[in-house]
């Protein structure tokens, strides 16, 4: 496990210990903080070893102007996301998940196409 979903976001597993008391893991908050989570039975929905894994879906754009056509995938079509992305070089593609207030974008696309957390 590299990365860990909660209904706030998905963030990077730092450190991951079984202690007597209960299991508690570190994981790598914005801003290169680190916190502890403990008791993650009750924040944990997923985990996985990539953000795609992680995400409801993704999001691409010709640039970040909103009232640009835009296009939405699910999360089984990351690779096609990939292809699509490339052709707007200045676009917006971004990952994200689905929360009760709307989507939450948790990752950015990279030049290497890969996401990375924001």
């Amino acid at each position: 496990m590299k990365y860990i979903r909660t209904k706030n976001g998905i963030y990077e597993v730092v450190e991951d210990n079984n202690k007597e008391w209960g299991k508690q893991i570190v994981v790598k908050f914005p801003k290169n903080l680190n916190m502890k989570l403990a008791d993650v039975k009750d924040q944990i929905l997923k985990q996985a070893d990539t953000i795609e894994e992680l995400c409801d879906g993704f999001y691409a754009t010709e640039n970040s102007c909103w009232e640009k056509d835009y296009y939405l995938f699910g999360n089984k079509d990351f690779e096609y996301f990939k292809d699509f992305a490339k052709d707007f070089p200045n676009g917006f593609a971004r990952g994200f998940i689905a929360t009760d207030k709307g989507l939450l974008f948790v990752a950015k696309m990279n030049e290497k196409g890969e996401l990375e957390l924001i």
